[in-house]
This record gives structure tokens, sequence and C-alpha cells, in this order.
């Protein structure tokens, strides 16, 4: 056998001796490896030792070394130098007291993969038992790199006792037990090591549902601890199939060959097409928990129910509430709504109507509506891969429609204990595969319904792995799209609602079941549910910001204080005494429904809106839609072209709020804009409580002549009285009177400049276009731009407004009021 020392390793060496089992020296200890190389590739296969029968084979043992006629990459053969000399069957690479062999092994492997020039990301571990728990430790010491494991061990003194007490009576000799899980938990642990090379490895983990060893000795606790500890569990893919008679033992040789081409090539999106490797069906359909506490209805009975199942007995399916009525037929599956295609789409393959049939038969227990509910899911079931739409297989629609399938299937049994529920559980299986692959969530509002559902299904089907994989997620969505001052970041009020009702409701489902998303989680809840009357107006309505319509407080108490969340890039300046509520829009964590309404205002005096923003409208693929998305429909500061928002901002933080304090005098607030390619933007914002005055600064420069738009879009119904270089607005009693001070012309805009919408509009609602005009202050073909605007309330007060170089000064006969420049 050929050896060399560890810093002597050469490409020459490994090319001489491929096929061969050669020793590599390492300070002082000879460890054994098999390399098999093959033309025309860059990838890499390292495969670890499961146990050992020494009465059969001494070690050096290189298992499954013999598929290397079979492989098409090239394949590194590792022996566990744990077990030498001394009888053991299993090593998990643990070393000796004073030397972890994993960390020898991924040193070797790493001058190996530098010798032969292959990537981190074209390495890969691949190992079974032992072995499972090895790979995944490797990939932890490389980071680029994927595991792929089988039924692995992933906490050593949870295995067996006699393999347990057999290496701990060796290497770690006078030891108890609890003394070498406490000391060297860093090798014992898969979690451990995870934290100490402080990296969550890719990781696809094939395990066998019915070894039940595995599931509750490792794979559970696994995905706990990984829970617990807020690992980044999306970088692990949880792969489950049924095997009764195989039990613990890995999967065959033809499948494992089959399922590490796959992955190598990167062809994982095929993983799943490979048959009986995954099958998420319960054992036997007695395993079926469909119980009033497992089951959890997609909507409750409301004004809805009735209108939407009647319709339906009539053969009229009405997709959503504000939707019109489309004839009941196979073609409803794929059916063309011209610009409300993909809404009609989505919501029909949700089964929303379903779920009301469903509300309406357990109101009357009126045999009709479950007939008709089962008449669609049929429908769907016999036509749905014929007229497949990019809604049928999308997130939104998949979860709701599992969680509907489940409710019906609890119906069925409830109407007949003895139903035959196969076709029901296939499509589980089917609609489970998607559920639990990573490449369709996002982490988002969607994503939370594919959690939702699938913590259902967990409990339904008495399969952990779903409840913990959908909490998991669902927590760390949570953490994500919820800043430190619980403002769901998704640039929406309304989502906002929609998402912290849905966050409650999880709660109080798994609560129902003995399970919970977290204290954490459950006291950061407490400040998402008082985070819409901190934004609310006097007349306790929430303002359209960003993709929301305006919608009521769901507290009956107006607040008066200020509130400003910088992660959500929304400040909120209110003032009782001269009844004032300014909202100023800058910044976000998310591109996720953000609007271009960065720098942008919204002013509210005496309970009269004056500057708001357009809305929602809707999510169709409209004009109006178009319009309310765009950048002239919001009140800002803003350049003639659009700008890139993207989910890095978060991070790169391009776009701002970074100022903002409040005085007994003036309070001010105070943004920066560089999304816009060679520009760069500030809007500062200051309210002079005494004086009521609102004063802003916008300052800009671009790298090439641009056109600088100071933009308000009125509320509808205002009346317009121009002057020169002073406009006044009234309405109900309320006025205000914008002056502009850097004397840049102005227009009153009442065209909205995009395709199908003649004027700009408002949608306080869903669908609703409310006319309206706007003040567009242009300053053209600039590189350097000023605005100086300065918005007078009813008891304002005569002012003289001067400048320095750090401040501006402003002058009442009695008083004076010195403001810093941003």
């Amino acid at each position: 056998m050929s050896r060399i020392n560890f810093t002597d390793l050469n490409l020459k060496f490994l090319q001489d001796h491929s096929d061969e089992a050669i020793i590599i020296d390492k300070e002082g200890i000879d460890f054994h490896f098999k390399l098999s190389l093959k033309q025309l590739t860059n990838k890499l296969v390292i495969f670890s030792n499961g146990a050992v029968d020494p009465s059969k084979r001494k070690p050096p043992v290189f298992m499954r070394s013999n598929w290397v006629d079979d492989m098409d990459y090239n394949a590194l053969f590792i022996d566990d130098r744990t077990i030498h000399g001394n009888n053991l069957r299993l090593g998990w690479g643990v070393g000796e007291q004073e030397r972890h062999y994993l960390a020898d092994y991924s040193a070797v492997v790493h001058r190996i993969t530098e010798l032969l020039t292959i990537s981190s990301n074209n390495t890969f571990y691949y190992g079974s038992s032992a072995g499972g728990f090895m790979s995944m430790a490797l990939a932890s010491m490389h980071k680029g790199s994927t595991a792929i494991v089988n039924n692995p061990q992933t906490y050593v003194f949870k295995y067996f006792e006699s393999a347990v007490d057999a290496l701990y009576s060796t290497v770690f000799p006078g030891m108890t037990h609890a003394e070498v899980n406490k000391n060297y938990s860093n090798r014992l642990s898969i979690t451990n090591i995870f934290r100490r090379s402080k990296h969550t490895p890719k990781v696809l983990y094939f395990q066998n549902r019915l070894c039940n060893g595995d599931m509750e000795n490792h794979l559970t606790p696994f995905i706990k601890t990984l829970e617990k500890y807020q690992f980044n569990m999306q970088s692990i893919q949880f792969i489950l199939y049924n095997d009764k008679k195989a039990g613990h033992n890995p999967m065959s040789k033809d499948k494992t060959l089959e399922l590490l081409d796959l992955i190598v090539n990167g062809k994982e999106d095929e993983i799943k097409t490979v048959q009986q490797v995954v099958d998420y069906s319960p054992e036997k359909e007695a395993d079926l928990k469909l119980t009033e506490q497992s089951v959890f209805p997609l909507l409750p009975y409301s004004n809805h129910t009735v209108p939407m199942a009647d319709a339906a007995i009539e053969n009229r399916i009405i997709p959503f509430p504000t939707f019109e009525a489309v004839p009941l037929s196979d073609s409803i599956w794929d059916i063309q709504k011209g610009a409300d295609t993909v809404s009609y789409q989505l919501y029909l393959h949700s089964w929303r109507v379903v779920s009301e049939l469903l509300n309406q038969y357990t109101a009357t227990k009126d045999k009709k509506y479950i007939d008709k509910a089962t008449e669609i899911i049929h429908s769907w079931m016999d036509n749905s891969e014929a007229r497949m739409t990019t809604m049928t297989w999308y997130d939104h629609p998949t979860a709701n429609r599992t969680q509907v399938l489940i409710e019906y299937m609890h119906i069925i049994k409830t109407i007949n204990p003895e139903a035959d529920f196969s076709r029901y559980i296939e499509q589980l299986n089917k609609h489970c595969h998607f559920l639990m692959d990573d490449t369709n969530y996002r982490p988002n509002n969607h994503g939370l319904m594919m959690d939702r559902t699938l913590m259902v299904a967990g409990i339904v089907l008495s399969n952990e792995l779903f409840l913990l994989k959908g909490k998991a997620r669902a927590q760390q969505s949570f953490w994500i799209n919820y800043s430190p001052n619980g403002v769901h970041l998704e640039n929406s009020p309304e989502y906002h609602r929609m998402v912290t009702r849905m966050y409650h409701s999880i709660e109080d489902y798994l609560k129902k079941n003995d399970e919970t998303l977290g204290p954490e989680i459950i006291q950061l809840l407490t400040l998402a549910d008082a985070y819409l009357p901190k934004i609310a107006k006097p007349d306790r309505r929430i303002p359209a910001i960003g993709d929301s319509s305006e919608m009521g407080s769901p507290s009956k108490v107006t607040l008066w204080e200020n509130f400003q969340d910088i992660s959500a890039g929304i400040t909120v300046l209110k003032d009782k005494p001269n009844q004032l509520y300014l909202a100023f829009i800058c910044g976000f964590s998310t591109a996720t429904h953000k609007h271009p309404d960065d720098l942008s205002i919204i002013l509210n005096y005496k309970n009269q809106d004056f500057f708001i923003d357009a809305g929602k409208f809707n999510y169709s693929r409209s004009p109006g839609r178009s319009y309310v998305v765009s950048r002239p429909a919001h009140s800002s500061y803003q350049l003639h072209r659009n700008y890139k928002r993207t989910h890095d901002n978060r991070i790169i933080q391009a776009i701002k709020t970074d100022h903002f304090f409040d005085t007994e005098d003036f309070s001010i607030v105070s943004g920066y804009h560089h999304g816009y390619e060679g520009a760069k933007l500030r809007r500062t914002i200051y309210f002079l409580k005494k004086f009521h005055l609102i004063f802003i600064e916008d300052v800009g420069e671009s790298e090439t002549e641009v056109n600088f738009i100071n933009r308000f879009n009125l509320c509808e119904g205002l009346t317009i009285e121009e002057g020169q270089n002073s406009i006044k607005l009234s309405k109900n009693d309320a006025s205000i009177e914008v002056l502009n001070l850097t004397g840049q012309p102005y227009e009153i805009n009442d065209k909205a400049h995009v395709k199908g919408v003649k004027q700009p509009f408002n949608a306080r609602k869903v669908n609703q276009k409310l006319a309206t005009k706007q003040i567009v202050i242009t300053d053209q073909a600039k590189v350097e731009n000023k605005f100086l605007t300065l918005i007078r309330l009813e008891e304002a007060i005569d002012v003289k407004i001067y400048e320095n170089d750090n401040e501006y000064i402003f002058n009442s006969e009695t008083n004076q009021i010195k403001l810093p420049k941003i």
C-alpha cells in the first residue's frame, strides 16, 4: 500500500494511485483512503463508512468502493481510523481523546479538492448510518459542499447502547457517559458540530419513516434542536420514504446510485420523480387523525358563505367574493379572463368555493352541499393535469387546496366512517411533496400558508416531520418578516393584519394539539397587535400605505404618540394640538409588495386627508393596477424614471430613514434614497409645532442631467386655489397652503400617463377609482436640485426664513426656531 506524508501530497501521487488504497501520514497517524479518478468530470463524492463487522472484514475498509464502475464522477472512500485495532464496529470519526479524526479527514479532503481543482459546490459527502453522521459533519467543515445522507445518526449517544458503550470505553476509558457527552459534545452531536463550525451545510436527508428508532432518536430530536436554536433549516431538505422491510438499512445500491447521479448532476428537482423513494402517505388509513381538534378549516362561516355556496349549487362558481361567477365545468381549471386570468385561476385552484360549501354543509347538514363539493374536487383531480396552469401547482392555491381537502375528508368520515380515502390520500401525498420542497417555498405570507398546511398535515397524517418542518419554517419566516417592533415587513398594513391573524390562528390551532410556536413569537405578536392603532389617523382609519387599501383601526381609541420603525421604513408624526397626522415612507426590508413610494408623505389635518397614497386597487394585470404601483401615483420626491427595489435593501440600505427626533418646538424626520442609478436624493421634513408649519427640504444630485420632481398626490374632492408659487387646498372646513419657496414651475396634473388610465385616481378600497389631481413641481435637465416647500396650517404664524451652512432659521415677531440641516 503506497503512502505519503500529508504535507507532500501532490496531484501526480493521486493520479498514479487511482483505484488503489493509499495511506496519508498526518501528524503521526496513518489515515487510509481510496481514490477513484474519472476523466471529463469536475465532481467528487466522498464516501464514509457505516458499521463494520470485524469478524468478516478487518480495517481498513472502504465501503461501496466496488461501485466505482457505475459512477461517472470522482470518488474518495474514507476508512474510519477510530476502529483500527480495537474490535469496534462503529467509530463515527470520533478519533482519540486528544484528537478528532474528522478534522483530519476534512483537511485531507480540502487538500485533495485543491489538487484536483474541484470547487466546493461540486463536492458531495455521502454516507448512511454512522457514515451519514460523518458526512454531515464533514460538509459542515467544508462550506459550499453538500451532504447526502440515508438514515443517519445525528446524536451518537442516542444510538444503540451496546455500540455507544463500546466506543466510550475504548476511546474514553475511565469516563462516565455523562462526562463524555459533556466534554466531547462537539464530536457526538451533529448540531453541536454545526454550531462549532458556524455553518449549517446543505443536506439532503433521506429517511425511512418506518424505522422507528431513527425517527424517534435521531430525526425528530435533530429537527427539534434545529428549531429551538434557530439554525438555518432552509439548507436541509428532508425526504422520507416507506420501507418496512428495510428498516434502518439504507436504500439499495441501484436506488442510491440513481439518487447520487441526480444530485451530483444538479437534477435535484427530479428526485421527486424517482418512484418509491418518497411516500408521505400514512402506513394505513387508521393512522389518519381526522378530528375537530386536528382539522383546520380554511375559512370561517361568513356573510359570503351562503351566496357562494348557493351559487355553486346552481353551477355558478364565484372564485372570490368580489368576482363575477363563472359556469361550472371541467374547463374552469384553465379559465381565461383577460387581465383577471391569474386572479381567477389562483382562487379556483385554491378551492375557496369548496371551503364555503363545506361551511354551509356544516351549518345546515344539507347533503347537496357536500355532494357539490365532491363534484368540484373530483373535477379538479380528473382535469388538473390536462388543464394545468401556472396556478395549479403554486404556493398559495396548493396550500389552501390541501387544507380544504383535509377538512373535506373529515366531514366525509363523519358521514361515512368506512369511506375509501385511497384517492384522497394519494392527492395528499402529491400535495405534501410540493409543500415540503423548499424550491417551492418563499418566506412570505404564501410560504406561511404552506407552513400552516404542513403543520395540519403533520398532525392529521401522524407525520411529525411535516409538523416540525412547517413549524420551523413558520418560526424562521416570522423572524425574517417582522421587525423588532412587531411590524410585518411586506410593505402593507393590510398584509400586516392578515399575516398577524394567520400567526394567531396557527398558535391557537397548535395549542389545541399540545404544540406552540414558542413564547418569543407570542410575545412579539402582542407588539404586532399594537401596530395598526399606532399608525392610524385621528379618524381611526389606517391610510392606504403601500400595497394596501384603507381600513379601520382595530382600536376605538385615537393614539397621539409618534411612531417609527426603520426596518419597515415608516415614520408617523402626530400632534394633537394641531390635529396633525403626517406619515413618511422611506426604506424597506423586503421588496415584496413594495411600491416605488420612498420619500413619500401622507398628510391629514383636522381629520381631512390632503396628501394620500393611491392604494393597491387590486392584484390583476390591469391598467389600474399598473398605475397604482407606478412612481407617479405617490407623493414623493422622485426622478422622471424608475428605480430598482431589491430584497437586499435590508442589508445594503440604499434607501433608509436615518434621522428622527422630536423636541418641544419641532420634529424632524429625514431619509435618503440612493436607489436610482447614478443619483442620490434626500428628503427632510420639519414640523414646527408652535408656528403651525411644515417645512420640507428636498436635495438631489445626479451624474447625468435628469428631471427632479416634487409630486403631491391629492385627496379626491379637494378645492384647489392657485396663487403665485402657492396653492391653497381645502375641504370640509379644513385648509392648508402649499408654497414652493425655490420657485420652480408647478402644474396641477390631471393626467395619469399610464396606458388605459386617463386621470390620476385613488383606490381607498378594492377596484375603486376616485379621480383626483396632483401638484407636480419639476426641475428639468439638472444635475443638482433643491426644492423647499412650506405648508401652512390654518393657524400658521408669519415667519421669515433664513439659512446658513448648518441650519434654517425661522423668525416670527416673538420667537425664533433654528432647524439643523441634515
